[in-house]
């Protein structure tokens, strides 16, 4: 797995330093608010997303480092599951190689890492009462153009072999299936061969009686704003089956190497939302605390991983645990510094946690909030709120019900700070403060708190559009559109040309998701910004349109999506046109 390392070093600086490094020198920074104390308000009557886990790869350097291993890996395994928080795994499996037998998914392998890795991890969380979620890999081109063959040859027939392997050996299954590790890296082409593979997987498992329904994750690129073209390509040919299969899919995920604009993580959740899907980041060496925060709130990720457990990688950023091997027989495991303010949001917000409405006035302390599912025997019913601050100072919540809340924090400067424990009654409010940049957790510990809220997956969209509040009475009855929709459309989705693209031809195809209830489209082109220079106005009622433009230009282009009733816009999105060096 480590062989990666490098390409992934190099996506890292060309993915994230390099755009860090432009906003810098442009002068793009936000700026903060100051002032007054900041008020952090909830809303558990407003409801997002329900968390699946906190993934971690699974490599412990149970090969690499066999020997030491075993002295260290005790110690390991319960650091993650009882301090961190880790709670979700990826397992990874890959084709059997030339001198092996047959043409399937290399099982010893994964044995290998399931009674090294995956049954210790498994063990510790039932000891607590919990679960760990497996999530099953394929890592490289396995049958890539070849979904389905003979003789066990196929993706399909190596799957179920797997699968049957896993159930009769350890007596249980994968909790999710991700159909190819990073499609746009290994070789997959065309996202197709992925809907084919995934399509023939989901036949099989059903005519065999496995997980087939809200059970497969896709597509997993590197680059988040290449995601989106490729799920809804997916997605679209699994719609299209007879029956359709676009119910086998459990999750939407995308890795931050490149494409990770606020923009593209929102038309991600958009995307999820419109589908009935979760949505998860999966991969992303060197993210810490405000990515994860970012794709939690922007993104609704219910699932997310920076990368592997644990390995001999120093502060790279590409393990939660280092690995000190200076002393072979007396190893040492470290807890990362990004890992540090991670465990702020692993360790208190649990699988089966809400997330609910956080509003703050102050941007400074950016909060993100949580109930706990009730039947967690480690926070059952317990609120969690995280603040993510710029700086140092003091802030108060509003909306927490009675009881005993504890108070924790990690700086630059210190790690795993408590603050007195405070009680609340009905109706209080909570002070506290943080004294420098950092992350500071306020969780429940006791006392009356509050149900769980429902959260129901759907295959529609969760809010139900409808016009604004202030808007005018008309004076006619307008004739309802297609489908007896009675308001106005949803907001659209734009997918490709994705935010912040750079395009190496001249003749480029816009496209667009299809909203319910829209009668037709409105494309508006301008050059440079949203105000710039208009290059063309379009009504269409397919959801693409392909146009000539100008090279070594930017262009900024949105969609409405109207019907009888009125329009919804899309955001403003940028690409550039750049077909020489």
């Amino acid at each position: 797995m480590f062989e990666r390392l490098h390409a992934r070093r190099l996506l890292f600086v060309i993915g994230v330093v390099l755009p860090m490094l432009a906003l810098l020198q442009q002068g793009c920074v936000p700026a903060l608010a100051m002032g007054s104390e900041a008020t952090i308000t909830l809303n558990h009557t407003v409801t997002y997303q329900t968390i699946n886990g906190w993934e971690a790869t699974g490599q412990a350097g149970q090969i690499d480092y066999s020997a030491a291993f075993q002295i260290y890996k005790d110690t390991l395994y319960d650091a993650a599951v009882n301090d961190l928080g880790i709670n979700r795994i990826r397992l990874e499996t890959l084709r059997k190689g030339p001198n092996q037998s047959g043409n399937g998914f290399d099982l010893a392998a994964l044995d290998h890492t399931i009674e090294t890795v995956v049954l210790p991890l498994r063990q510790r969380l039932a000891a607590r009462g919990e679960k760990l979620w497996v999530n099953l890999c394929v890592v490289g081109r396995a049958y890539a153009t070849n979904p389905s063959g003979a003789n066990g040859t196929g993706y399909d027939s190596a799957a179920l072999e797997l699968v049957t392997h896993m159930q009769s050996k350890y007596g249980f299954l994968p909790d999710s299936w991700e159909i190819a590790l990073e499609p746009d890296n290994f070789g997959w082409g065309d996202p197709t061969n992925v809907a084919n593979a995934l399509i023939a997987t989901a036949k099989i498992f059903k005519a065999n009686g496995l997980p087939h329904e809200n059970y497969f994750v896709i597509p997993s690129n590197t680059d988040a704003g290449r995601a989106i073209n490729d799920f809804v390509t997916i997605m679209t040919q699994l719609k299209n089956q007879s029956p359709p299969l676009d119910n086998a899919v459990r999750e939407l995920a995308y890795h931050r190497y490149g494409g990770a604009w606020q923009q593209n993580i929102q038309t991600l959740a958009n995307l999820g939302q419109q589908y009935g899907v979760d949505t998860a980041m999966l991969e992303h060496i060197a993210s810490g605390y405000p990515d994860l925060h970012e794709d939690l709130t922007v993104g609704r990720n219910s699932a997310w991983q920076q990368f592997a457990l644990a390995y001999d990688a120093g502060e790279d950023g590409s393990v939660y645990y280092d690995l000190d091997l200076g002393n072979p027989s007396n190893p040492k495991i470290i807890l990362t510094s990004r890992a540090k303010f991670l465990r702020q949001y692993f360790r208190y917000v649990r699988s089966g946690a809400v997330r609910i409405g956080a509003e703050t006035n102050d941007t400074a302390f950016l909060p993100v909030a949580f109930i706990n599912s009730a039947s967690n025997p480690v926070m059952p019913g317990r609120y969690v709120v995280v603040v993510n601050a710029a700086r140092a100072g003091s802030f108060s919540i509003q909306g927490l019900p009675a009881g005993t809340y504890g108070i924790k924090y990690t700086t630059q400067q210190e790690y795993d700070k408590d603050l007195p424990d405070v009680t609340l009654a009905a109706g209080q409010v909570l002070d506290s403060s943080i004294p420098g940049v950092g992350v500071i957790t306020i969780y429940g510990k006791g006392g009356s708190a509050q149900p769980s809220p429902t959260h129901t997956r759907t295959r529609t969209p969760t809010r139900t559009p409808t016009k604004p509040p202030n808007a005018a009475t008309p004076t006619y009855t307008p004739t309802p559109p297609p489908g007896g929709c009675a308001s106005r459309p949803a907001k659209p989705v734009q997918i490709d040309p994705y935010h912040g693209q750079v395009l190496d031809s001249t003749v480029i195809q816009l496209q667009w998701a299809s909203v319910e209830c829209a009668a037709k489209y409105k494309l508006i082109l301008r050059q440079k910004k949203p105000k710039g220079p208009m290059i063309l106005k379009a009504k269409e009622t397919d959801t693409n349109f392909e146009t000539e433009l100008t090279d070594r230009k930017k262009y900024v282009w949105r969609i409405k999506a109207c019907n009888t009733y009125g329009c919804q816009s899309s955001d403003w999105w940028t690409f550039k046109v750049r077909t020489e060096p």
